[in-house]
């Protein structure tokens, strides 16, 4: 057993290493095919459609969907691949929005881009703090039904790699002649989201003071109007086919003011740290590879948590891992006898969908037994058995709660000692059944484990239950 114990740990400590990024956040991107290219990952919200007839508005929603088309165009390109999650209206709801912030913290490593971006109405409470309201929101009650900007700004600085923000998340429901006013002072939260640890480049639609502009003449709001503009080409300041933050900054800016006649100002914050860097190509009338995209348009039908069976897998997305775990237990035998045991395990594994996976689990244990009337009796077990195994996860959060089973064939060595006298058996293939439950939190895992095996050759049944703890490697996004 204690070498079959050396080994396993000396595997454990091999692969974490292995999981050590041997790459820099200041990767670079560059439009040739034969060096690295990041991927890119969007959230993109828009809601208008609200409850109340006097908050609503008229092009939130298509400027949010109007936004990820504009994104999606890069995969192939700028992009090695380009994912998109896309709430409007009635699937815009809190829930779904924090879900969706959790997936992009999840999936964004250090040498991707990703992209928020909010349309809306954003709402100022009494001691200035910022909320978005997504659908179903009270603005009488905003810490409960809304999403706050310390929601948002923590999401931002969990998110590993590069990130920008564009908030068009300000929104009266006014009108203002034919246009639609949108108002709320989002500068104190513009700051905060540049602030975070990994200095968020932020994009808002007007000054604290002003109002955000909307009309049916644009069929956009006139700050999404100049952005995709701006992604689309038209902000490639250096006429190189490139646009880069900055070039984008001076294009909205510009083109903002034009379209409102000087009534609205966007204003970008940029950490001094951060150079200008590029963000999209010029890439004209192309032909997108579906392969190396993905907008997910979650309808109202379907919350986030139904994803999974809506689509199987997700482009860019690594869905093999290893788990590692080790546990104690009890034996649960019949009297006279009682004894505990330990285990060892390595689990490679396949999520089909996001919340279900298949493995094939490994695993090496030793059970002592010992008779209660006679202090002579011990028994010691050695137990390799092979495991097919299937887990399914409740949720898409960081704590995630789960059940799995296992059917596999197990082989075992058996020392039956009385005194100085002992008999050894030897099994093999003999089948065996394993239940299990608990949770992972982030690459933790917590769970409760009862392997059912037959009896041995000693006419014993030994069934154990172990607590057991572990750890994964992988998954998460591909490197290339």
């Amino acid at each position: 057993m204690k070498k079959y114990a050396v080994v396993f740990l000396s595997v454990m400590v091999t692969l974490s290493f292995a999981q050590t990024n041997m790459f820099s956040q200041d990767s670079v991107v560059n439009q040739t095919d034969n060096i690295f290219k990041p991927s890119l990952y969007v959230v993109a919200i828009g809601v208008g459609n609200y409850d109340d007839p006097n908050l609503r508005l008229e092009f939130p929603a298509k400027d949010a969907s109007d936004f990820a088309q504009a994104v999606i165009r890069q995969a192939g390109q700028m992009y090695e691949s380009v994912d998109v999650r896309l709430l409007t209206d009635r699937s815009a709801t809190a829930e779904n929005i924090r879900d969706a912030l959790y997936w992009l913290q999840t999936v964004t490593t250090d040498r991707d881009i990703a992209m928020l971006y909010i349309a809306g109405h954003g709402v100022n409470n009494n001691s200035g703090d910022f909320y978005f309201m997504p659908v179903g929101g009270d603005i009488n009650r905003l810490s409960v039904t809304c999403v706050g900007y310390m929601e948002i700004r923590n999401a931002v600085s969990n998110i590993a790699g590069k990130i920008l923000v564009f908030m068009d998340a300000c929104h009266s429901g006014n009108l203002f002649g034919n246009q639609r006013r949108r108002s709320a002072a989002i500068s104190n939260t513009a700051f905060e989201l540049v602030e975070a640890n990994n200095g968020a480049i932020v994009f808002t639609s007007s000054t604290g003071r002003q109002f955000s502009l909307e009309s049916p003449e644009w069929n956009n709001g006139a700050f999404t109007k100049a952005l995709v503009e701006g992604l689309s080409g038209s902000a490639d300041l250096y006429g190189n086919n490139t646009v880069t933050i900055r070039g984008l900054n001076f294009y909205i800016s510009n083109r903002v003011k034009e379209l409102t006649q000087g009534r609205q100002t966007p204003t970008t914050i940029i950490p001094q740290r951060i150079p200008d860097f590029p963000i999209a190509l010029v890439v004209g009338n192309v032909n997108i590879n579906i392969t190396n995209s993905t907008i997910i348009i979650i309808p109202e039908a379907y919350t986030v948590e139904a994803l999974p069976y809506l689509i199987p897998t997700q482009p860019g997305y690594k869905p093999f891992r290893v788990d590692l775990g080790l546990g104690l237990g009890t034996a649960v035998v019949k009297s006279p006898y009682w004894g505990f045991g330990a285990y060892a395990h390595f689990e490679p594994k396949f999520a089909i969908f996001p919340q279900l996976s298949i493995g094939l689990k490994f695993e090496m244990d030793f059970v002592a037994l010992y008779d209660d009337t006679n202090d002579d009796v011990e028994i010691d077990k050695e137990i390799n058995s092979y495991f097919l195994t299937v887990d399914y996860h409740f949720g898409q959060r960081m704590f995630r709660p789960f059940l799995g089973a296992g059917l596999g064939l197990y082989e075992s060595s058996t020392s039956f000692r009385i005194g100085n006298e002992t008999q050894d058996r030897t099994e093999m293939d003999k089948f065996s059944v394993m239940f299990r439950g608990g949770f992972d939190y982030r690459h933790f895992r917590l769970a409760l484990v009862c392997n059912l095996r037959g009896k041995d050759a000693f006419d014993i049944r030994s069934q154990v239950f172990y607590v057991g703890v572990g750890t994964y490697i992988g998954g998460g996004r591909k490197r290339r």
